[in-house]
C-alpha cells in the first residue's frame, strides 16, 4: 500500500479520530469499515506469545528453533540456486 500514511497518536485520541473518519465517510449508513475504535483497539494490544506453546500441543519440533536462522537459511537457499533480485539496485549506479 504505497499510499499508506501511518499517523501515531495516543489510543483515546486515535479512536475518536477513526470515529471522526467513518462519520464523515459512511454518515448513518450501517457499511463495513476498517476505521473503527476496535481496530485502534487491536493495534495497541499487547499480546506475548510463548514460542513453545504450540510445539508441545502439536507435537512435533521445528527445524529451525528461531526465526533469524529460518530467514538466514531462506537466504543462503535463494543465494545458492542463483536468484537475483527483480528490481536493480539503483543505489550502485
Amino acid at each position: 500500500l504505497p499510499r499508506t500514511i501511518i499517523v501515531r497518536a495516543p489510543a483515546p485520541l486515535a479512536a475518536l479520530g477513526v470515529r471522526v473518519i467513518w462519520a464523515a465517510t459512511f454518515g448513518s449508513r450501517q457499511l463495513p469499515s476498517v476505521y473503527t475504535a476496535d481496530t485502534v483497539h487491536a493495534w495497541n494490544m499487547s499480546l506475548p506469545v510463548d514460542p513453545a506453546a504450540l510445539w508441545g500441543e502439536l507435537g512435533i519440533e521445528p527445524e529451525l528453533p528461531t526465526f533469524r536462522e529460518g530467514i538466514a537459511r531462506t537466504l543462503d537457499d535463494w543465494v545458492d540456486r542463483g536468484q537475483r533480485h527483480s528490481v536493480r539496485d539503483r543505489r550502485r549506479l
